[in-house]
């Protein structure tokens, strides 16, 4: 880092191949299409996931609340991306890192501590 400027290599290294506002300009942010994706093709997986059933399972969320969110997004009623796609993290994640069992450690020297 020199001084306050961020990724003075990186800028430096990538000068000659690319247009000088790019180079020198203000860093610009990047999102993804959550809104449209969660209207379209993402519509399906999200109900699904977020689906009454699991939500009772995990026990966090109440169901009636999470589908009205759901229903008035894809209606374009409301852009609820940010929070149904935090919702979608969350219960992605307790789902693989605490719901299912951890996997067994097996090795080559465990069979033979066995044998």
């Amino acid at each position: 880092m020199h001084g306050l400027a961020k990724k003075v290599l990186l800028r430096k290294a990538v000068e000659p191949l690319v247009p000088v506002e790019v180079v020198h300009g203000r860093k610009r942010g990047f999102s993804i299409p959550a809104a449209a994706w969660l209207r379209g093709e993402l519509e399906p997986f999200a109900r699904e996931t977020l689906a009454p059933e699991n939500l009772r399972r995990q026990g966090f969320f109440q169901p009636k609340p999470v589908a009205r969110l759901l229903d008035e997004h894809v209606a374009g009623r409301e852009d609820w991306s940010r929070q149904l796609w935090g919702l979608l993290a969350f219960t992605l994640w307790y789902e693989r890192h605490v719901e299912q069992e951890p996997p067994r450690l097996h090795s080559a020297r465990m069979e033979v501590l066995a044998a």
